[in-house]
């Protein structure tokens, strides 16, 4: 894993068990569209309501960094994560 120490970190994992292990149980995972979205949805452990965020219904791409800026404005204590792009 690699991380930088500005307001906007790049975390790069390659399972979810690293993007698990990085969160806390109440910490906020947005999931944005592509494969890794069938791979979240169907892997990633949530323990707490609202915390694991996936766009369905129309599912429009560029969901998760949007989604990301407002969890983290109104969850300012918590880490918010984004997956996103399938390659």
């Amino acid at each position: 894993m690699a991380q930088s120490d500005g307001p906007v970190s790049v975390l790069v994992v390659d399972d979810e068990e690293s993007i698990r292990n990085a969160l806390r149980r109440d910490d906020i995972l947005i999931s944005d569209v592509g494969l890794h979205k069938l791979w979240i949805g169907r892997m990633f452990p949530a323990y707490e309501p609202n915390t694991v965020l996936i766009a369905n219904g129309l599912a429009g791409m560029g969901f998760a960094v949007p989604a990301a800026v407002a969890a983290k404005l109104v969850h300012p204590d918590k880490k918010v994560v984004t997956v996103n792009g399938d390659g």
